[in-house]
């Protein structure tokens, strides 16, 4: 079979992005209410492998209980503000997903330096929460080093949050809304934290360079602007605690809290977008997750969040996918996530899906499993990594080509004495 084998290397499209995995069970906590927000609950994750996830930055329409039931089955959903708190989209559903999942977390995504220009010219009647988002930050907008409006995405407009107003009118958005609706955000997810305010490489129409503090020098050669920038990022994390109470979730995307254990001690949780990317550099990126010596490794950076409100939430992600031929000469479609779900469980932490290769879109993995308690941690034998739970087992093992390649890792979850999903490139099962 060595001539498939050579039609298997050429891959249609290889992204990057793989797994590793590390030990440990995660805290359970208990419940009360502060400003309209539920508080902990009864964290399931603990005695249910693996830990799921449900992440959409766009819109879910939860009034259809097909989706409502599917997005249900996750212990942590992650959703667009604004769709949830008004009128015209969602009113009430939170309370129809928690009828099914009673102890799930539901957080609120949020741009943490920025606000959607679209946003302006909205009917305030119908979406409330985006026109007061917008109107609040509008005395904060910042300006390139040209004076053009500074954009940290197409059509996102960046805030000054080294302003202490602007933090507080943001605070205050989520304070005057938080009571009004009858679906309660459990959290926030703050998009997002670096050691630098990032922004992509290119913006259309966008001249100049960023310049927060409008000292007329770029933001990436500013390095007061970039300290200043760092130390208003963990002031809005501690006023948002002082606002909400201990009991609020905090979760957030960027490079800074995967590398800075300071910094995530501040908070509930990390995205990993494009993990193992996110974090993690170099022609060996699995073995440094899953090695004790690298500083950030799974096990390690697991420790470093708070544990109040059902956390530590590590959120493995990747949308990507690659395509590759199997031994029956059918081409195969293979998500990375299918790797991060391995990974996630000998780590003992979470894992989301997505439904395509481009945008932040929930999804749900064909082969759902219910391992039950860990039995303990992970172990590892040169280059496999296992672990046994309730009622099955996972192992992985890293092979010699290593990097990112398709054929860099096998693998095989056992649920009630059988195979339920492998892979050992190019056969996989189911």
């Amino acid at each position: 079979m060595n001539h498939y084998r050579v039609i298997f290397f050429i891959l249609l499209a290889v992204t990057a992005l793989i797994l590793c995995g590390c030990t440990q069970p995660t805290d359970p906590d208990n419940d009360s209410p502060h400003y309209g927000w539920p508080g902990p609950g009864v964290q399931t994750a603990s005695s249910n492998s693996p830990i799921m996830a449900n992440v959409d930055f766009g819109y879910v329409d939860l009034t259809d209980p097909q989706t409502r039931e599917q997005m249900a089955k996750a212990d942590l959903l992650v959703l667009e503000t604004s769709m949830y708190w008004s009128p015209l989209y969602n009113e009430g559903t939170f309370a129809e997903v928690r009828a099914l999942h009673p102890n799930i977390k539901i957080v609120a995504y949020n741009c943490a330096h920025g606000t959607w220009a679209r946003w302006g010219d909205v009917d305030p009647e119908l979406q409330p929460f985006g026109y007061d988002w917008y109107t609040a930050l509008r005395p904060y907008w910042t300006y390139t080093t040209t004076g053009d409006t500074m954009m940290t995405w197409t059509g996102r407009i960046a805030v000054n949050i080294l302003d202490p107003n602007c933090r507080a009118a943001m605070i205050g958005v989520l304070l005057e809304h938080a009571p009004r609706w009858s679906n309660r955000f459990d959290g926030v997810f703050w998009d997002h934290f670096n050691e630098f305010l990032w922004i992509p490489d290119y913006i259309p129409n966008l001249e100049g360079e960023m310049d927060l503090d409008e000292d007329g020098i770029p933001h990436r050669e500013d390095e007061d602007e970039m300290a200043a920038y760092r130390l208003a990022s963990e002031n809005l994390i501690q006023e948002v605690r002082a606002a909400f109470g201990d009991d609020f979730i905090q979760i957030v995307n960027g490079g800074r809290a995967l590398v800075d254990s300071v910094f995530a001690s501040m908070v509930d949780g990390m995205f990993y977008e494009h993990f193992p990317e996110a974090g993690f550099w170099g022609a060996d990126v699995l073995a440094d997750c899953l090695d004790p010596t690298v500083p950030n490794n799974l096990l390690a950076a697991k420790h470093w969040p708070r544990t109040r409100n059902g956390g530590p939430w590590l959120i493995l992600s990747n949308e990507r996918i690659f395509r590759f031929m199997d031994p029956y000469s059918q081409f195969i479609d293979y998500r990375f996530a299918e790797w991060n779900r391995v990974i996630a469980l000998l780590a003992g932490v979470t894992v989301c899906y997505h439904s395509d290769d481009e945008l932040m879109h929930w999804g749900w993995p064909e082969v759902e499993l219910q391992l039950g308690q860990s039995l303990g941690g992970m172990t590892r034998v040169d280059n496999t990594y296992s672990r046994a739970f309730e009622h099955g087992s996972v192992t992985m093992t890293l092979t010699p080509q290593r990097g990112v390649a398709p054929d860099a890792i096998t693998f095989e979850i056992i649920q009630d004495g059988e195979v339920v999903q492998s892979y050992d490139f190019p056969e996989h099962f189911p």
